[in-house]
Parts: C-alpha cells; sequence; structure tokens
C-alpha cells in the first residue's frame, strides 16, 4: 500500500464517514501534544482533561456509546486551531513559559538549550490531531 499522506487523506477520504471513540480524540491530541513540546515530559494532564471534558460535551459522548459515526467534515470542523485555542488549558501550551513576547522559531533538529523559550504551535496541533484521527480510523 502506498503512503497514505495528508494529501492522499483529503483527496481520497473527503466523502468518507468514520467509527470514532472519544480516545480517537484523546490519544491523538495527546500524542501531537508530546510530540511536538519541547520538554522531554511535558505536563499534560490538564490539557488532557480539558479536552477530554470540552469533546465529551461537544460530541454529546456517553458512556453507552463506544463509536460514534462522524463524517470527514464534521471531524475537521471540529479539531480546528480554534477550537484548541478556545480550552486555555491547550491555549497556554502556544506561549512560552519563560514569559517572552516574539516568535522563535525552532525545529526538531535545533539545539535549543531553554526549553521555556519555545511553545507548541496550535495549528499544527490541530492538523497533526486531525490527520492522526483520520489516518488511524482508515488503517485500523
Amino acid at each position: 500500500m502506498s503512503k497514505l499522506t495528508n494529501l492522499k487523506i483529503s483527496k481520497d477520504y473527503k466523502n468518507s464517514e468514520f467509527y470514532l471513540s472519544l480516545k480517537d480524540f484523546t490519544s491523538a491530541l495527546t500524542y501531537w501534544i508530546i510530540r511536538q513540546s519541547p520538554y522531554q515530559t511535558p505536563e499534560i494532564q490538564k490539557a488532557f482533561d480539558a479536552f477530554n471534558k470540552k469533546i465529551k460535551k461537544k460530541l454529546k459522548y456517553t458512556h453507552n456509546e463506544h463509536f460514534i459515526k462522524l463524517s470527514y467534515n464534521k471531524v475537521n470542523k471540529l479539531i480546528t486551531e480554534d477550537y484548541l485555542m478556545s480550552i486555555p488549558e491547550i491555549a497556554i501550551l502556544n506561549e512560552r513559559k519563560n514569559g517572552k513576547q516574539g516568535m522563535q522559531f525552532v525545529t526538531r533538529f535545533s539545539k535549543t538549550k531553554d526549553p521555556d523559550n519555545d511553545f507548541i504551535d496550535i495549528g499544527a496541533l490541530a492538523r497533526n490531531t486531525f490527520y492522526m484521527i483520520i489516518r488511524e480510523s482508515i488503517l485500523n
């Protein structure tokens, strides 16, 4: 099978529906917060709890429902930068811990000495989370 890129997902699956669980959302977000964090062991519990609470409410999720059928467009409209920024515990990840203003761009190859100088790009976090949710659903 060819590599399932974001572009291929956008072209070939935009009219699809997916059966997703709450864990599909929370695990993808948690994975990408950890992956994008400048810290070896980021503090994610508050962000996780706040997202979990808000997504449950948004999806009208109950303990009796294990999977929810959602369209590609519904998931795409749900996992956005604006949605994540509306959760204060996630929005704070978009700020430097040292309080400095302005941008300092780094990559995973940068050798910054102070992770407090870095932040998580919430737009990238939303995009990565969205595509992981969809990709995992397609492949499993």
